[in-house]
């Protein structure tokens, strides 16, 4: 059956600092550019006019794509949000499907398809098996919430093969396929090693979830370049890498740049010799599409993607001197780092938006009840 529209439910406000809302607002941008009409539904958008949205996220809203307010009586509930998409969605079944990635929000709309009959697909960005290959610890409402998410939902997109494999080895039968993140990457690569200066880090600081202590525990054993971190979202967390790099003496060899809107994060990448990844994610998407040497953690769920001294330099996950170590083994040896960087730049090509896009929307033709 023929798509005709998309509709991306989620419980966002735009612009939203952080790594999920440039994420959505990508997927649905690809999307659309598939000539398929997509609605995405958010809480509020703060954007004043199509030129701030380009300004902020770096990207052209395309005419096939709305972006809805969900009214202020319903967004405060995940009950009130899917009983809206229901009426709203009524008496529009068949070529319209509702799209998610809100596992709590995805049950609720599933439990009322008696009512909008309008199909349902999920995109998990759960890492399963966790990080370090161990089951995922969940609460049981948690647990029972993305049982029922995978088993109900009429297909699934997978960010990780691992966790379509392991939802698939628990007896999950519901369609799904693997769709990595997306990536842009510029038709030319131009990474010159002598043109370059500085060890960047993108992303958020927190300290529950990014242990970039690591990063700067490793700089004691790195000596040519300076460490650039662009991100931290709250001042709090600038304040406590401040106080670690002081404790570790190396405050000197690092430069903050503070949180920089995500369309202009290419320029400041356009200036990195190397950019670290302290996990897996879309920061990796990112730093390949740029076409960078990138040093990354040695993790199966990485590994799906990169190969060490291929498109990567890896490190033992938390280990300070290994991390050193592949930091600089990179930046000892130009040739290699060019190597990396140009091989990267080729595997983004493999994952472009509009790439994924059109894989995704094959699989929703293929399995629209």
């Amino acid at each position: 059956m023929k798509l005709e529209k998309i509709v991306y439910v989620t419980r966002l406000t735009i612009p939203k600092k952080g790594p999920r809302s440039l994420q959505v607002v990508k997927n649905c941008v690809a999307l659309a550019n598939q000539n398929i009409d997509v609605e995405l539904f958010v809480k509020r958008n703060n954007f004043i006019d199509a030129e701030e949205f380009f300004n902020y996220y770096g990207l052209r809203i395309p005419g096939t794509l709305k972006i809805k307010t969900i009214p202020v009586m319903f967004y405060f509930s995940r009950l009130g949000i899917a009983l809206f998409m229901a009426a709203k969605f009524l008496f529009k079944k068949g070529c319209t499907v509702f799209y998610l990635r809100d596992y709590k929000l995805a049950k609720v709309i599933i439990s009322l398809s008696w009512l909008h009959r309008n199909p349902v697909f999920f995109e998990s960005h759960q890492a399963l098996p966790d990080y370090d290959g161990k089951p995922r610890v969940m609460s049981a409402d948690k647990r029972s919430t993305v049982n029922y998410v995978h088993r109900k939902a009429n297909g699934l997109i997978f960010l990780y093969d691992e966790t379509k494999s392991y939802v698939y080895n628990n007896g999950t039968r519901t369609p799904a396929i693997f769709a990595w993140h997306g990536t842009e990457p510029d038709d030319n690569l131009d990474y010159s090693f002598p043109s370059r200066n500085g060890i960047y880090y993108v992303g958020n600081f927190s300290q529950r979830k990014y242990k970039i202590e690591i990063l700067l525990e490793a700089m004691k054993y790195v000596e040519t370049e300076k460490l650039i971190l662009i991100g931290g979202h709250r001042q709090e967390d600038i304040s406590r890498l401040k106080h670690c790099a002081k404790d570790f003496s190396v405050l000197e060899k690092v430069e903050f740049k503070g949180y920089v809107p995500p369309g202009e994060i290419k320029i400041y990448l356009r200036s990195a010799k190397v950019v670290v990844s302290l996990m897996w994610g879309s920061k990796l998407s990112n730093y390949a599409s740029n076409g960078l040497p990138i040093i990354v953690p040695d993790m199966a769920i990485v590994k799906e993607v990169f190969r060490d001294g291929e498109n990567c330099a890896m490190f033992q996950l938390n280990d300070a001197r290994s991390l050193a170590g592949a930091i600089n083994r990179t930046l000892n040896n130009p040739i290699f780092a060019e190597k990396l960087a140009r091989n990267a730049h080729e595997t983004a090509g493999k994952y472009t938006w509009q790439k994924r896009a059109d894989k995704i929307i094959n699989f929703i033709e293929n399995h629209i009840n």
